[in-house]
């Protein structure tokens, strides 16, 4: 089993993954865009990339050189292993592990983009010295300092705004990702029931469309759960 743990306070998210026998965990990480791009190796556990966006739809005729600066961008992804373990770099882009007992992966990334009426070339942002910025900040703490500054923000909702983050889970092979929307679905069911038996059994599949944090309902109206949801129940 490669139980993965993820989240993004700081502006890094942070991935943690962890086989279930010592030594077991191999896997090949790499960069990579659709968009112009460049990425490599940084020592031997880092990979950086640096890229930008067309300026414009760029229809066939038009020459490269012809197109205005674009968006640009900058990402870097640190490794960090197991004293068991090793990272090798393939292709001079690419990073090897094999034999860890965990990995945890601190990927930080910034564009130019500075809002909807700022055009692209007249952008004074430098995504590279914000996401190196960003990086020194968090470099130095562990895994579990990164993991208690972890908090909730915002209201959740059950409607299209949490589901389609849980989308891609199943046809990306990453079940576990699923977890804590079982587990949030689970804690609302606590003061749930207690609805139910006041609103009747005609509304045990409704949820209350606005509620607040850590399972709490608010009653403020009613809506049908949604088929994707049921699904994810249905095939877990």
């Amino acid at each position: 089993m490669y139980p993965r743990q993820r989240q993004n306070p700081d502006q890094v998210i942070v991935t943690k993954i962890s086989g279930s026998k010592s030594g077991s965990l191999s896997f090949m990480v790499s960069l990579d865009s659709k968009l112009h791009r460049h990425s490599s190796v940084n020592g031997k556990n880092q990979i950086i990339k640096e890229g930008s966006c067309p300026g414009k739809r760029i229809p066939p005729k038009l020459n490269e050189n012809d197109n205005p600066k674009g968006i640009q961008f900058f990402a870097i992804l640190d490794l960090q292993i197991s004293d068991v373990g090793t990272i090798n770099v393939l292709d001079d882009n690419k990073l090897k592990i094999e034999g860890s007992d965990w990995a945890v992966m601190l990927l930080v990334a910034s564009s130019s983009f500075d809002g909807p009426f700022t055009k692209p070339s007249d952008s004074k942002k430098d995504p590279t010295l914000e996401s190196l910025s960003t990086f020194n900040l968090i470099k130095n703490l562990s895994y579990a300092d990164l993991y208690s500054r972890h908090g909730i923000f915002g209201t959740q909702h059950l409607n299209i705004n949490l589901q389609m983050n849980y989308w891609p889970s199943l046809p990306c092979n990453l079940h576990g990702c699923q977890e804590p929307l079982f587990d949030y679905i689970l804690s609302l069911s606590v003061n749930g029931s207690k609805i139910a038996k006041i609103y009747g059994q005609k509304h045990l599949l409704i949820e209350v469309r606005l509620f607040g944090l850590y399972g709490k309902w608010v009653e403020q109206g009613f809506v049908l759960i949604y088929g994707s949801i049921i699904l994810m129940l249905w095939t877990k």
